[in-house]
């Protein structure tokens, strides 16, 4: 099996969703998502602020012994790396 994990950030209007503050003026937030190509379906996601670094949100998906995830390097941090391999997941890091 083979997931994949990115993040999208979406645009609010800071006027009307006060809780999702970014910037002085502009309002933001993280939709982060474990994708399944061969389903074409998100497995899981999970909505922070758009201050959260990846590689924080990532601690909290879902990680499955036995499946290989795909990610860019927003999610480099080898302390997860090392767990992953312990529990016997694959991973792919994107450079690009």
């Amino acid at each position: 099996m083979v997931r994949l994990i990115d993040s999208t950030t979406i645009d609010l209007n800071l006027n009307q969703f006060e809780w999702a503050h970014f910037r002085k003026t502009k309002g933001r937030i993280k939709l982060h998502t474990v994708y399944d190509p061969e389903a074409d379906t998100p497995t899981f996601f999970e909505l922070t602020t758009a201050k959260v670094n990846d590689c924080k949100a990532a601690q909290n998906l879902p990680i499955m012994p036995g499946v290989t995830y795909v990610f860019d390097r927003a999610y480099d941090d080898y302390s997860w790396y090392y767990e992953m391999t312990n529990q016997g997941t694959w991973f792919v890091g994107r450079r690009e």
